[in-house]
């Protein structure tokens, strides 16, 4: 299976929370599992209007998860608070 993080932000933690995941990447190449997943972590100013989007295609039998977040929201917060608020994330 292959499963990937990437990342589209500047100026808060969730680059570094992303390092945490990416034993999870490594560990996934010896799963048994027939599809891909690939996130995408967007902090980007509400200005924007990015919403999250989910798309799979049966082709390829990948999921991809473009997750949005509030740039203006995890700029105040913590590393440990953007954690947890990465972790809940909807």
């Amino acid at each position: 299976m292959e499963l990937a993080f990437t990342l589209d932000t500047g100026g808060t933690c969730v680059g570094e929370l992303r390092e945490e995941l990416l034993p999870l990447e490594e560990s996934a190449f010896t799963w048994d599992f027939p599809y891909a997943i690939f996130v995408v972590f967007r902090v980007l100013p509400e200005s924007f209007e990015r919403r999250t989007s989910r798309r799979f295609d049966s082709r390829d039998h990948t999921l991809y998860l473009d997750i949005s977040l509030s740039y203006e929201q995890y700029q105040h917060l913590s590393k440990n608070e953007q954690r947890e608020a990465l972790g809940i994330q909807d």
